[in-house]
C-alpha cells in the first residue's frame, strides 16, 4: 500500500476513534442526566403521593367541618325556634300577670276609695 493511503487510512481511523470518544462523552453525559431526570421523577412522583394523601386528608376534614357546621347550624335554628317559643311564653304569662295586678290594684283602690267614703261619714256623724 502506498503511503497516501495509509495516511488517508490512519486518518480515517483517528477521525473514527474521536468520533467514537465524542460519541461515548455523550453517551455518558445523556446516561447521567437520564438518572438524574430518572431520580427527579421519582422524588415528583412521592411528592405527587404525598400531596395526593394531603389532599385526601384535608377534603375529609373539610367534610368534616362541613358536617359540624350543618350540626351547628341546625341546633342553632332549634335554640333560636326554642327561644322564641320561651319568649313567646313568657310575653303571654307576662301579660296574664299584669291584667291580675292591674285588676289587684283596681280592686285595692275600689276597697280603698270605700274606706275614705266611710271615714269621711264616719267625720261627719261625729262634728
Amino acid at each position: 500500500m502506498s503511503d497516501e493511503l495509509m495516511r488517508s487510512i490512519d486518518a480515517h481511523l483517528g477521525r473514527g476513534e474521536e468520533h467514537m470518544r465524542l460519541n461515548r462523552a455523550a453517551f455518558d453525559r445523556n446516561t447521567e442526566a437520564f438518572e438524574r431526570n430518572r431520580a427527579a421523577s421519582d422524588r415528583n412522583t412521592e411528592a405527587f403521593e404525598r400531596n395526593r394523601e394531603a389532599f385526601d386528608r384535608n377534603t375529609e376534614a373539610f367534610d368534616r367541618n362541613i358536617e359540624a357546621f350543618d350540626r351547628h347550624e341546625r341546633a342553632t335554628e332549634r335554640i333560636l325556634e326554642e327561644n322564641s317559643q320561651l319568649m313567646r311564653e313568657m310575653t303571654r304569662r307576662s301579660e296574664r300577670v299584669t291584667r291580675q295586678l292591674v285588676d289587684a290594684v283596681r280592686e285595692s283602690m275600689g276597697k280603698t276609695d270605700a274606706v275614705i267614703e266611710e271615714l269621711r261619714d264616719l267625720r261627719a256623724e261625729s262634728r
